[in-house]
């Protein structure tokens, strides 16, 4: 290992080696271990430069390269050395270009043996050792393949909103084993098949094993008479029970590391532990359920091409009826039948049925929807009384709970929303469909508004939608260069309705604008009328595509510069 800093000082280039003395070694497995460096004189314009080989054992496991980072490379090179009796499987992930070169030459390898006296026999380049053993040497020509990726110049990794996981899309090259072929042996495949991946989760102690071992959940199910019971009210019971029953500890895994029995009883467990109970209490109800293995947004894309275990690292339940796949997430005690925690919300999940390969997909769960009326009027010194009604469903109402969660009450919630939005006082509240996972959320407010109105001589400006307007677009960067992604559909429905005050005249309207993206998929209408007194508006925003690619980018950035442009633009009254 060797590593250096460089810096400019004036006109000059300052190097500054790292001592070996200050390496710390961490033990992070029985097969890995973390070794930290500390660089000197590291700042801000800091060039790094590190050097380090690897030697293990574990061939099949070789080493990724990731060439692009949070922040600039100047130059990153990898060059891989495979002898002929190795073939992987070679994947070069990212957007930023890599200089790929593949050379092939002749090699050798000097084999030296150890006659232990017993009469094997020996090539004719030999010599006797001292306690009268004899040694045998042998070289050996072998094919060496060298494959060479260069990166120069790659900018920083910026991460931008709507974005699931930056490690689906930086520069990197990763490697799989496909085969060995020794001489005189036959090929050895290491590559798996999904099947093989099922039924080895299936066989395996922590997984599928303990799904068999269920029993502890037969007391509940005694007290439930489920031959009166349809299969829908089933399902419901046993998804309500289980949430109600086990707390998530917040840990991904895949494997059960405990007995399901151990987990259940203390009321506290992973992902698996929870969602295997809730397939177990399932079948226990005579329903077709199976565990799902996922991989979360944070954890990256399967590769659905090279088949491996190691792709996952979450587990949900679905149960089948009427031959229609119901998803569900016990970890969330506010998660709902078809509406999975959005961390979930990642592609496909493969369902674990012997002998099958079956998938399914986890980002047509649920949709998001919002629905907000405001009706307002103003005082004589133009501070704004008005209605406020808001109706949430899907992931509206979902995220919505997940913030009321994190208060004591209701009120203190309110409380909280008004310090938040300046210039709000909330004079009186009603929130319905709290506990009520399957119905929709409603605010009704009765506020007090002021700063909203802009007084200039003799007249008024007012942004439409008060403080429901947005301030800027999520979209800031100049290029993009990985997908824009959307969790869910969503919908977002917002109305006004203006008293204009006696002494007033409406002076200017916005003018009404629709607008789409080409494949129609995303669209926003605004529309403004006057209805004797009465100004109305409505602002309607709907998309239905989950991934926009960076040719589209540069599209759906100008679509969020219009809509909100118009958003904000002003009604202007004039004093009569």
């Amino acid at each position: 290992m060797d590593a250096a800093s460089f810096n400019i000082e004036g006109k000059k280039i300052i190097k500054s080696k790292f001592e070996k003395k200050n390496i710390l070694t961490e033990a992070q497995s029985k097969n890995w271990k973390v070794v930290k460096i500390p660089m000197p004189n590291v700042k801000s314009g800091t060039v790094i430069d590190v050097q380090y080989s690897i030697k293990s054992d574990f061939y099949f496991n070789l080493n990724n390269w990731r060439f692009q980072h949070s922040v600039p490379v100047l130059y990153s090179k990898y060059v891989t050395y495979i002898p002929e009796y190795f073939s992987y499987h070679k994947n070069v992930k990212g957007y930023f270009p890599l200089k790929v070169e593949n050379t092939q030459k002749r090699n050798s390898i000097r084999l030296t043996y150890v006659d232990n006296g017993l009469g094997a026999g020996l090539s004719s380049n030999n010599s006797a050792l001292d306690n009268g053993r004899t040694t045998s040497s042998h070289t050996f020509e072998y094919e060496e393949y060298v494959d060479s990726y260069t990166g120069h110049n790659i900018p920083a990794f910026v991460e931008d909103d709507y974005l699931k996981s930056k490690s689906n899309y930086l520069s990197e090259v990763e490697f799989e084993l496909a085969f060995t072929k020794f001489p005189n042996s036959p090929i050895k495949s290491y590559t798996s098949k999904w099947e093989n991946v099922v039924n080895e989760l299936l066989d395996d102690d922590n997984f599928g094993v303990k799904l068999k071992r269920t029993e502890f959940l037969n007391d509940f199910v005694k007290t439930i008479p489920s031959e009166s019971l349809t299969k829908p009210e089933l399902i419901r019971i046993a998804f309500d029970y289980i949430k109600g029953k086990m707390k998530w500890n917040e840990l991904y895994k895949l494997y059960v590391n405990e007995t399901l029995k151990k987990t259940y009883n203390d009321g506290v467990g992973s992902s698996v532990d929870i969602n295997l109970c809730l397939v177990g209490l399932l079948e226990k109800f005579g329903l077709e359920a199976y565990p799902v293995v996922i991989s979360t947004q944070s954890n990256g894309f399967i590769s659905l091409t090279h088949p491996t275990v190691t792709d996952f690292n979450y587990v949900i339940a679905l149960v089948r009826f009427e031959g229609k796949n119901f998803l569900m997430d016990a970890t969330e005690t506010l998660s709902r039948i078809n509406q999975l925690p959005i961390r979930c919300l990642n592609d496909k999940g493969l369902i674990v049925k012997k002998d099958q390969v079956e998938w399914v997909d986890l980002t047509k769960s649920n949709s998001y929807k919002d629905q907000t009326t405001l009706i307002y009027t103003f005082d004589k010194d133009l501070n704004i009384n008005a209605s406020y009604n808001q109706k949430l469903d899907g992931y509206a109402a979902y995220l919505s709970r997940m913030e009321l969660k994190k208060h004591s009450s209701a009120d203190e919630f309110v409380e909280h929303y008004q310090k938040s939005v300046p210039g709000l006082n909330i004079n009186s509240h009603q929130i319905s469909g709290i506990d009520s996972l399957d119905a929709p959320l409603t605010y009704n407010l009765n506020v007090s508004l002021t700063n909203y109105v802009e007084a200039i001589n003799n007249l008024v400006l007012i942004t439409p939608l008060l403080f429901e307007t947005p301030k800027s677009s999520p979209f800031k960067l100049s290029k993009r260069d990985y997908p824009v992604e959307y969790s869910y559909p969503l919908t977002q429905f917002y109305s006004a309705q203006i008293d204009v005050p006696e002494n007033y005249t409406v002076e200017t309207l916005p003018k009404s604008v629709s607008i789409a993206l080409p494949d129609k998929q995303t669209k926003f209408t605004y529309n403004l009328s006057l209805a004797g007194n009465k100004i109305i508006v409505t602002s309607i925003f709907v998309n239905n595509k989950l991934q926009f690619l960076p040719n589209e980018y540069n599209d759906l950035k100008e679509f969020y510069r219009l809509m909100i442009e118009k958003q904000n633009e002003k009604i202007i009254l004039k004093l009569k």
